[in-house]
């Protein structure tokens, strides 16, 4: 087995965006974040190759991303800001491991998101707070088409 002195496991399996960056206080004013998705990359590249036939499923991150009404973010700012280090890391999980599906919980009127958290490259969506905004069981089943578990 390969030593991992440097690897921050919880990092390499919790990919927490919004923690990463110092929580939604520091996140959502300054518009940026700390996040490093290439460090990211390298830990899961190193460790789950080790791993990988033990774990089904990874929680990739969970970051609220809606309130009871809709988005914390506009779909085209969580695009720009999220998808790309998303899709990336989601991209190394499948390549290391193909068989383990990668999670995002996310709780709110998350809808108009969907697409996107497809886009990043997310298996599976929880919770499905389709209580929360103004869209049906049936449409948020529409809506991922297929493409993520709800």
């Amino acid at each position: 087995m390969v030593a991992l002195p440097e690897l921050d496991v919880l990092d390499a399996l919790e990919c927490d965006i919004v923690q990463r960056a110092g929580g939604v206080d520091t996140f959502m004013p300054s518009g940026s974040t700390v996040f490093d998705a290439d460090h990211m990359v390298r830990q899961i590249e190193t460790l789950l190759p080790e791993i990988k036939d033990f774990i089904d499923v990874i929680m990739f991150a969970a970051d609220d991303q809606g309130t009871q009404y809709g988005p914390l973010l506009p779909p085209s700012l969580f695009r720009e800001v999220f998808v790309p280090s998303c899709r990336r890391m989601s991209d190394a999980i499948h390549r290391e491991a193909p068989g383990v599906k990668v999670f995002l919980h996310s709780c709110g009127a998350i809808f108009e998101l969907i697409p996107a958290i497809i886009d990043a490259g997310f298996d599976v969506l929880n919770p499905v707070q389709w209580s929360a905004g103004r869209h049906s069981y049936r449409e948020w089943e529409e809506t991922a088409g297929g493409k993520i578990s709800l």
